[in-house]
């Protein structure tokens, strides 16, 4: 198939062909000749391995078993023989010959469990294999005419068979009655050949009136007629599907052609609509999906969610064609799951994905001489409920390393801003109610306060202040800067440790800071800077190398009218003209790269952030004997399309995103400085 050319013409066969059949593992092809005959060829050398000489007549039909353990053909010496395929020998019960008439076709179950065969004799046997005996309902017998075609349902649940009497029978194997829906009466000629598809959501046939018939199974009504056989003798010999998937293919006789057809599938499309990241450790998150059939037919799936490629939940779903549905998929998170993670949901056509967090979970226990409920919710203001009877409330703001008890008969509320990572107990009889203002960063448990943090594509930086007490803790990071990077085409990269740590750092962003800062994300540190301030303090600066490209995190901006606007694959930004600094310029061999300075609101400067996510994107080109050229190798995310007005010396059209900064400097709502180094296409 590789090239369509012919790889062998097998001819051992002394007369015409009626079937022909490979072995399930393709190892061997058989046919079965008029001469009596049965050859088999090994598919290795194509030379002739065996040959089966037990017919008394013509064979008509050939069929292996579908576990390869067994070949059997039918004659018009009314029987039917079976070979072991482990050395060719007839088994102890071949030939079986029960019918008394011409066999044309002979068809295995797709479990192996059953033998089946039709006959001119209008009539279609079955025999188990555990001892090849006749089942008890052999032969099924709605047939007025010769069979000439059987063919099992994949599951087995049915077997189907077609005669001279122009219809297609159906029986039920849980009792071997014809179903409600038999015979199926399409066809005004003989039919010639019946086919179940892969996945049994349809059975077509053909017949001698040059028809090919397909039916749905659901229901057992005609789905389409395919029509193309023609000539003098338009019949339709042979249908058949192509395994695992929905191809048709038949034969049409005089036109000497086979036609092929793809038939309706389902497509289920699936698409993250939203979650609840970020979530604590010890809580469960939820992952809302849409799926779409936009495929022809009904379908059912199962539905997987996978966080960083192991499954955590599924679903399965039945949908009409052209119809949707929305499911919620569940991950219930454990102590050790924190981090930036991949939540992906996959259907057998389609997948997407999307970043969630997980945080570390800061524990707040209430007990009491009753039950007490505890919920959780990280917003502004993370606050811990334990829900019961009676209140009583005490307030500290805890500003040091310190636990904090409150004690009452009827219940106990507690409040305080949380600077570092602490315990808290209340207990009563009644109620407990925590409740934080989260107002720091934090590098791994950790709580800071950091002063002017910076961010640019692969590096954040925080500077703070520790306590005499608390700088051994970081000096652990002097030595952690051997990061090494890895850059590769189209942008992508990646950040090699090779100090010695078994895993990155979470560094988590108060909401006061995002956006344009992610919730949360794993970072090596690769710079520690360290200044005594006093003699119990010190001022410290770490550098955090991102290990992969930034995920966007914030919905896209779209903005319009402004006297700058800056087009992106994120959308658009209109800037007001003080929103932009004074523009500086250097030159450079491929023309020049600009500095934009601009005051945005955190909106703005999230959508740029997430615009320029991927760093050495832009890569420059030597061209020989000319001024080197820049090119993105991003497929567009590193271009921007900026417009500027008139009379600021900045002409406006596509430029290539550098580099870029982000810090604190801006005024009011704007903010945000951020810096964009630009250059010319």
């Amino acid at each position: 198939m590789s090239d369509w050319s012919l790889a062998t013409t097998l001819s051992a066969a002394g007369s015409s062909i009626e079937d022909i059949g490979w072995a399930p593992d393709s190892s061997y092809i058989a046919y079965g000749s008029t001469d009596d005959n049965v050859y088999i060829h090994s598919v290795s050398d194509w030379g002739l391995s065996q040959t089966l000489s037990q017919a008394g007549n013509s064979v008509y039909g050939v069929d292996w078993s579908p576990d390869g353990n067994y070949i059997a053909y039918g004659s018009t010496d009314n029987n039917v023989y079976i070979h072991a395929t482990s050395d060719w020998s007839p088994i102890a019960d071949s030939p079986l010959s029960q019918s008394g008439n011409s066999v044309y076709t002979v068809a295995w179950s797709a479990d192996s469990s059953y033998i089946s065969y039709g006959t001119s004799g209008n009539s279609v046997h079955v025999h188990t294999t555990n001892d090849w005996s006749p089942i008890a309902d052999s032969p099924l017998s709605a047939a007025t005419g010769v069979v000439r075609s059987i063919d099992w349902e994949p599951n087995t649940n049915y077997v189907a068979y077609g005669s001279d009497d122009e219809n297609v029978y159906i029986h039920a194997t849980s009792d071997w009655s014809p179903i409600a829906n038999s015979p199926l009466t399409q066809a005004t000629r003989r039919v010639t050949s019946v086919a179940w598809s892969p996945d049994a959501s349809y059975l077509a046939y053909g017949s001698y009136d040059s028809n090919t018939y397909v039916h749905l199974t659901s229901d057992w009504t005609l789905d389409v007629t395919l029509t193309e056989a023609s000539g003098s003798y338009p019949y339709v010999n042979s249908v058949t599907w192509a395994p695992g998937t929905d191809n048709i293919a038949y034969t049409g006789a005089s036109d000497l052609n086979t036609y092929v057809h793809n038939a309706p599938s389902a497509d289920f499309v699936v698409t993250v609509s939203s979650t609840n990241s970020p979530i604590d450790e010890n809580e469960t998150l939820t992952v809302d999906t849409q799926i779409d059939n936009q495929g022809g037919k009904a379908g059912e799936q199962e539905i997987t969610l996978e966080i960083g490629g192991t499954l955590e939940d599924s679903q399965t779903v039945s949908l009409d064609a052209s119809t949707s549905t929305t499911i919620v998929l569940e991950w219930p998170t454990e102590v050790g799951d924190h981090g930036s993670k991949t939540a992906t949901v996959s259907s057998n056509d389609d997948s997407d994905s999307t970043s969630v967090l997980v945080r570390f979970d800061r524990t707040v226990t209430a007990t009491g001489s009753g039950s007490a409920t505890v919920s959780r919710e990280w917003t502004s203001s993370r606050s811990t409920t334990a829900s019961g009877t009676g209140s009583a409330t005490i307030s500290r703001t805890a500003t040091a390393d310190r636990s904090l008890l409150a004690s009452g008969t009827g219940g106990a509320a507690i409040s305080r801003t949380a600077m570092s990572d602490r315990t808290v107990v209340a207990t009563g009889t009644g109620s407990a109610i925590v409740r934080f203002d989260f107002a720091g960063w934090a590098i791994g448990r950790r709580m800071i306060q950091a002063t002017e943090p910076e961010l640019s594509p692969k590096t954040l930086s925080l500077s703070f202040e520790a306590t005499r007490d608390d700088i051994d803790h970081w000096r652990q990071f002097d030595r952690a800067g051997d990061v090494g990077i890895q850059v590769g085409y189209g942008g992508q990269f990646r950040a090699i440790d090779s100090a010695g740590r078994d895993n990155p750092t979470i560094v988590e962003a108060p909401d006061s800071e995002q956006p344009p800062f992610q919730a949360g994300s794993e970072w090596y540190i690769n710079s520690y800077e360290e200044e005594q301030v006093a003699a119990d303090r010190f001022q410290l600066t770490l550098t955090f190398q991102r290990l992969e490209p930034r995920s966007p995190a914030f919905d896209p901006v779209d903005e319009a009218g402004g006297f700058w606007t800056i087009d992106t694959n994120r959308g658009t930004i209109a800037l007001e003209d003080r929103q932009v600094g004074q523009v500086s310029r250097s030159g450079t061999t491929t023309g020049g790269t600009t500095t934009l300075p601009l005051r945005l609101t955190p909106e703005q400067a999230a959508m740029l952030a997430d615009t320029a996510t991927v760093p050495d994107a832009v890569v420059e080109r030597i061209v020989p004997d000319g001024p080197d050229r820049l090119e993105d190798s991003s497929n567009g995310q590193q271009t921007v399309t900026i417009t500027a007005p008139s009379g600021t010396g900045f002409e406006s059209g596509d430029y290539l995103l550098q580099n870029w900064s982000l810090s604190h400097g801006g005024y009011q709502e704007h903010r945000w400085r951020v810096d964009l180094e630009i250059a010319e296409r």
